[in-house]
């Protein structure tokens, strides 16, 4: 159904508030995707178009030649080396610190949105949880990475200084996360206090008769999270999941801080970013890339849509539920 309903169209007023309306949500369009246009024309041109001033609207002279500079390196035919490890590896780190970041983020998530939710029955207790739960929230998280790197230095405690076992020479037992890829996956969870607030807003929408009626039949809380809650969920899980990905994908600070030196763990995130791809790398083999060289600004912007590709994915799996959480919410 129309926003404005045809007959209301033929007024001249109404006529131009839409035409006014629709030009800058256009335009507003456009300029969102400004960015993605440059970045593909920018990774179709050689280096020295790509540093040409002023620059080009259009490439001229059109080569995939860094996408198959990248796709040899993949397949372990060749190696690029403007930049310090492999796009294969750089995308494998990825993939690893975002599927453990999103394993242990939504489940812990949503656990607490429930408990808060349906099981925390003490009005006083469920309020001050709450209400810490959303003042982490004014925290920034800039704030947490210096404390966060000394606890994964010597997990669990928060400093360099181990504590003695009382009446021993000893110190109490400590796990160092540096230089591997918990480094990155276990921080995570300290920033899913927005993801809680979701479930636990989405939850609390399904009605409590239907979670007693299966305490009634003996139904365990695991057992009715799996099979009631989780099902009518989908679309927070979807919300949040998304977001999770978002977060995990694109963790460059945390990357910066935590991987110091330890280049083997670099995200694509990293490597594109901090400006590890060198404009004066070695020229490569020109029997595979021919005479272009490979590095510098169009290598970057190449590596950034390979780094873009999975949200896309992520989106498209996920947009359905989105829509149809937008939906139920619109009814409500």
């Amino acid at each position: 159904m129309p926003l404005i309903p045809k007959v209301g169209r033929k007024k001249l007023k109404v006529r131009l508030i839409v035409i006014a309306v629709t030009t800058f949500l256009w335009v507003g369009v456009a300029i969102h995707l400004w960015p993605f246009y440059w970045m593909a024309m920018s990774s179709l041109k050689d280096a020295a178009e790509a540093f040409q001033v002023p620059g080009t609207l259009w490439v001229r002279r059109p080569s995939l030649y860094i996408y198959k500079a990248i796709w040899d390196s993949f397949l372990g035919k060749a190696s690029i080396m403007s930049i310090p490890i492999s796009p294969a590896l750089a995308l494998k780190n990825s993939l690893i610190y975002t599927i453990g970041s999103m394993s242990l983020v939504i489940p812990s998530a949503a656990f607490a949105g429930y408990a808060l939710s349906k099981l925390i029955y003490n009005v006083t207790w469920n309020r001050l949880i709450f209400l810490y739960i959303v003042a982490t929230l004014f925290v920034p998280g800039a704030v947490s990475l210096i404390p966060s790197y000394l606890i994964m230095q010597n997990f669990p405690f928060f400093s360099r200084n181990i504590p003695k076992i009382p009446f021993t020479d000893k110190v109490f037992p400590h796990i160092n996360f540096l230089g591997t890829y918990w480094v990155l996956i276990l921080p995570s969870i300290a920033g899913g206090a927005f993801n809680v607030l979701l479930f636990k807003g989405f939850f609390d929408g399904i009605p409590d008769e239907i979670i007693n009626a299966a305490r009634l039949d003996g139904a365990s809380e695991l057992s009715i999270f799996g099979r009631i809650v989780l099902p009518l969920s989908r679309p927070v899980f979807a919300v949040v999941g998304l977001g999770a990905f978002g977060a995990a994908w694109g963790n460059f600070m945390g990357a910066l801080i935590y991987l110091q030196g330890r280049i083997k763990l670099y995200p694509l995130v990293l490597v594109i970013a901090q400006g590890v791809i060198a404009a004066q790398g070695e020229q490569p083999d020109p029997q595979i890339y021919g005479d272009h060289y490979v590095g510098g600004f169009p290598l970057m912007m190449a590596l950034s849509i390979i780094e873009s590709i999975p949200g896309f994915i992520m989106f498209i799996i996920f947009r359905e539920q989105l829509m149809k959480g937008i939906r139920l919410r619109g009814f409500k």
